[in-house]
């Protein structure tokens, strides 16, 4: 079942998530594990919630494209729930959400 992994950087700026997801944004759209990647402001840092197939897939992601490009004095906090369903929808050739009326 799948897992939400919620991941905190305190004193994170737009800027500094933007940097790091510019190195790692074409493994997150290349991995057939990733469910769902999104990302917001917090009040003193950045928050990324992500849905992955499995936890094993998750710190597999993170060991190999995240954490070499972290700086040691800034390590984020990750927190693991494993979900009780994930819907999807069905997905166009371009990516786009497709609903039951379209088909």
């Amino acid at each position: 079942m799948p897992v939400i992994v919620t991941t905190e950087i305190s004193q994170q700026t737009q800027f500094g998530y933007e940097t790091l997801l510019s190195k790692i944004e074409s493994e997150l759209e290349a991995s057939q594990e990733l469910i769902l990647h999104s990302s917001h402001r917090l009040s003193n840092g950045w928050r990324i919630v992500e849905i992955w197939e499995t936890p094993e897939a998750a710190n597999r992601f993170f060991v190999t494209h995240v954490a070499p490009n972290l700086p040691t004095r800034n390590l984020p906090f990750r927190s693991f729930q494993d979900l009780h369903n994930c819907i999807r929808p069905e997905m166009t050739e371009n990516g786009s959400a497709q609903n039951s009326e379209d088909k």
